[in-house]
């Protein structure tokens, strides 16, 4: 009996982590249909219904995105700072300059163009989503019709994914007039040789992966928070915050190191 008891506690961690693991891809095959069934419906708006849709859509989107955009002006402008910051001893060298493009291209074209951007939807709309769906379906006023999903729900979904790839563009300005601005301070760095060496850094392959990367930050943003205010239970706002941010994660770092890759 004693070596029954022994041999289940300790075979339990292992039980939890595969029952934990099976919930996740229930989660996420669930997510997957969700979304899927959202894109079908989005091309079954009614003619009387297009008015309404684009009304709610440019609020959405000014919820969304363009309500903060000063608070995210300045974090772009930040970031480029702190890049250059982390770079100074290089700039001070002769050779610096030439790093400087590959630097930034690295750190704010590759690495935090989409991530910072999707941080930023998620806490500034994705938990308001989350808690709005979530209000009207407790009380009982949110319709769950096909006219109700494309008049309450697809304004919100197609919001976040536009804001979001907008959101990477204007960033990667931001980012990058912050950066220009400091280096022309602390090393005198004329605009002319600054552009020159982004441009020589920065290519098209770069940018096009985080416009991928902010795509799919996008649809796992837009999905979730909808998918979590439409499920009954008093923590669907935190769970929806947690899981946005750990699909992101998981798959920036997925499509980091495939883009790493050699050849």
């Amino acid at each position: 009996m004693l070596e029954r008891c022994m041999l289940r506690n300790a075979l339990y961690p292992i039980g939890a982590i595969g029952n934990s693991f099976i919930r996740h891809i229930h989660y996420l095959l669930n997510l997957i249909a969700f979304c899927a069934y959202l894109i079908r419906i989005s091309f079954t708006l009614k003619n009387g219904e297009r008015d309404k849709f684009y009304q709610r859509l440019v609020q959405q989107i000014y919820e969304s995105g363009i309500k903060n955009i000063f608070i995210f002006t300045i974090i772009g402008l930040l970031l480029g700072m702190l890049a250059i910051l982390q770079i100074h001893h290089q700039i001070a060298k002769a050779m610096g300059l030439g790093n400087l493009g590959a630097t930034l291209n690295t750190v704010i074209i590759k690495e935090l163009s989409a991530f910072i951007p999707a941080i930023f939807v998620i806490l500034s709309s994705g938990v308001s989503v989350t808690s709005d769906i979530g209000h009207m379906n407790s009380i009982g006023r949110l319709d769950i019709s096909d006219e109700g999903i494309r008049l309450n729900i697809l304004p919100r979904f197609w919001a976040i994914m536009i804001c979001i790839p907008s959101l990477l563009i204007y960033f990667d300005i931001t980012s990058l007039l912050g950066g220009y601005l400091l280096a022309n301070l602390i090393a005198e760095i004329p605009f002319p040789s600054f552009y020159d060496s982004l441009t020589q850094a920065i290519n098209i392959s770069d940018f096009a992966l985080s416009i991928i990367k902010a795509i799919i930050f996008a649809l796992i943003i837009a999905t979730i928070s909808i998918y979590q205010g439409l499920k009954e239970g008093k923590n669907n706002i935190s769970d929806a915050a947690i899981y946005c941010l750990f699909y992101c994660f998981i798959l920036d770092i997925i499509i980091s190191v495939i883009s790493y890759l050699p050849g």
